[in-house]
């Protein structure tokens, strides 16, 4: 009896462990700017004094532009 409540314990345990990780998709986006939260959940980086969006590869792009060419992807 006292096998069977551990491993169901440390199953209970090790299930709750594995939803609890945040997935890459749930990093918090700290910006208000949509175009900016578009550049950074595709991996780039957004400067919200230029409204720049650095691509993952380095280009540089207006993050509004950079929106408008991907909306229908979001």
């Amino acid at each position: 009896m006292k096998v069977k409540f551990v491993l169901l314990s440390l199953l209970s345990a090790l299930t709750l462990m594995g939803c609890a990780t945040q997935g890459e998709n749930d990093i918090p986006i700290n910006t208000t700017n949509e175009a900016g939260r578009f550049c950074m959940a595709n991996g780039g980086t957004f400067q919200e004094s230029s409204n720049q969006c650095t691509l993952a590869d380095g280009k540089k792009m207006d993050a509004d532009v950079y929106f408008q060419i991907h909306q229908a992807d979001y």
